[in-house]
């Protein structure tokens, strides 16, 4: 139960990336997806990183 990722502007997504690598979304038992996203946003190494992955996903339509 989250909103779709297409067309989020960019600071959103480095918002909610950075959230799920700080534990604050991802941890909830009952976030079937967030648990899955949790491992993938861990991946991301660095600020450049996040911005870039969030700057592609910000062109899907």
């Amino acid at each position: 139960n989250s909103p779709a990722i297409a067309g989020q502007h960019d600071w959103y997504i480095v918002r909610q990336l950075q959230n799920f690598k700080k534990g604050i979304r991802g941890s909830d038992a009952g976030d079937t997806y967030g648990q899955q996203m949790s491992p993938m946003a861990m991946t991301l190494v660095d600020d450049t990183t996040i911005n870039n992955v969030a700057a592609y996903i910000s062109t899907f339509k």
